[in-house]
This record gives structure tokens, sequence and C-alpha cells, in this order.
């Protein structure tokens, strides 16, 4: 099972969360939650690497939305799955938001995991290493 220090090595933004009574006691009950969720199936053994990195990103994602943190650690006061963009012109600086089309679309596994960097990457993950309906699989 990943441990909290291999989870805060890869993802320091986690490392001081608000609210919460100790980080290390949050991270740690996410962690063993989303390595009970991941498939072996799917991802390979408790020691694979691959499927390490899909426990923390999981946990990341969930920590994330739970606690509003973007990835420089921050409090985020934007709702998740808002992007934002600014640009500048010659009139003036300009800020919209606007949802990502995932987000926004008719697939709600996409949906909810498109609302953070670390699901977006559960996806890619995801896209690259699993046939589609593999994502919860039973032993053989």
């Amino acid at each position: 099972m990943v441990t909290y220090a291999q989870f805060i090595a890869l993802f320091p933004e986690f490392a001081d969360i608000p609210d919460a009574a100790t980080s290390e006691t949050v991270i740690t009950a996410a962690l063993g939650v989303e390595d009970a969720s991941v498939s072996d199936c799917a991802f390979g053994p408790n020691t694979s690497p691959l499927r390490d990195r899909v426990v923390m990103l999981r946990a990341a994602h969930w920590l994330a939305l739970r606690y509003k943190i973007n990835v420089d650690g921050m409090l985020s006061q934007q709702s998740t799955g808002v992007v934002t963009s600014m640009s500048a012109s010659t009139g003036g600086l300009s800020k919209s938001m606007a949802q990502n089309a995932m987000v926004t679309g008719n697939n709600p596994f996409k949906a909810y995991w498109s609302k953070t960097n670390y699901g977006l990457e559960y996806l890619m993950i995801l896209s690259e290493t699993i046939a589609p309906g593999r994502v919860a699989g039973f032993p053989s």
C-alpha cells in the first residue's frame, strides 16, 4: 500500500490540509479507500508502480475536491472543473471562466474525473492502459 510519505513526496501541495485534524490522518485514510477501490486485474498487483500511481492520483483527486486544493497547494476559490483564462490587449486585461467540456458532457464518469488535474491524469492512464469496460475487474 502507498504510504503517506510516498504520497507527499509526489504531491507536496497536500502536506498541510486546512480544516483537517491532521493531514497525515486524512491522507492515509484516503489512500486506504482508494487502495481498496483499485482493481488488481486492471492495474497489476499491490506492488505495481502503475497501481501505486493510480491510487495516489485517485486520492489526490478526492482530496483536491474535498479541500479545494490546487496543484500549487493553495486554496482554490473557484468551483472545480473551471478553467480560467486571461488575455491582455491594448484595451486592458480580460479574465474569463468556462467549464471543461468533459465536465459538462454526458459521460458522468469522465465528468467526475475531469474536475482536477489529478483526475485528468487518471483518465489519461485509463485510456492508455485499459480496454473499455476493464476499470473494475474480477480475478480469474
